[in-house]
């Protein structure tokens, strides 16, 4: 039987529009096949290797080959996605994709974060994260902050075996209102204190660190793209 465990909608981060937000959802799942969407292998992070800005990934997988397992539209091997374990100030990995790592510019639907440990079902397959974007003006700017899978100071308790987190507008339209995104940056927080007890980035006894299996940034349907255009063009002609 299916098992899931879905966390409230949080809406943190305030968009251009004045009708919609960025918010996030977060599950808990008994395994990968239970994640509410699969793995994207057509979306605009699809293949692309990032540039490690701080933090790395476990020392069992060396970090020069770890930036196109969180891209390839597969899970793998979990050995091939642990992030950094006791890393200085929490701060597990801060990855970035921007033009130089091969990003197009685009509007987005969707941000996903894929994590599991089926095997060992353990903190390491909560997510505490943190995405960022870029402007055509190269400014930076908080998409989301302090997404989690679920209450700090619980335990997993051997019950699930992977989760997901969806960045998305609270509207049901594009993230920004459709606006070009011209870069995203993810930074993964560490989770756990290796007894199985999710805790916040503040915590000075964590040292654990997710399992990060994908990262999908998805871009709009062809006719959502379409309709974008068309409502940009009926904007203009109000305004004008």
């Amino acid at each position: 039987m299916r098992a899931i465990c879905m966390i409230g909608v949080v809406c943190l981060v305030s968009v251009p529009s004045a009708m919609a937000a960025t918010t996030y959802t977060a599950e808990l799942v008994n395994m990968m096949a239970d994640w509410s969407v699969p793995i994207d292998n057509t979306d605009a992070l699809n293949g692309k290797v990032g540039t490690v800005e701080a933090g790395g990934f476990h020392w069992a997988f060396p970090v020069e080959a770890n930036p196109p397992a969180l891209t390839d539209g597969v899970p793998g091997v979990a050995v091939a996605s642990v992030l950094q374990d006791f890393a200085p100030g929490a701060l597990s990995l801060q990855i970035k994709y921007e033009q130089a790592e091969g990003w197009v510019p685009s509007a987005l639907k969707e941000v996903r974060t894929f994590c599991a440990n089926e095997g060992g079902r353990d903190g390491r397959v909560r997510q505490n994260v943190d995405v960022e974007w870029k402007d055509a003006g190269g400014v930076w700017s908080p998409l989301i902050t302090e997404a989690i899978t679920g209450s700090y100071y619980s335990s997993n308790h051997g019950q699930w075996g992977a989760s997901l987190i969806r960045v998305k507008d609270d509207s049901g339209g594009m993230l920004l209102g459709g606006q070009v995104i011209h870069g995203l940056r993810f930074k993964f927080w560490l989770v756990d204190n290796t007894g199985d007890w999710f805790l916040p980035r503040w915590e000075p006894a964590l040292n654990t660190a997710s399992i990060i299996k994908e990262m999908d940034a998805v871009v709009p349907e062809p006719a959502g793209l379409l309709l974008l255009g068309l409502g940009g063009l009926l904007l203009r002609r109000r305004t004008a």
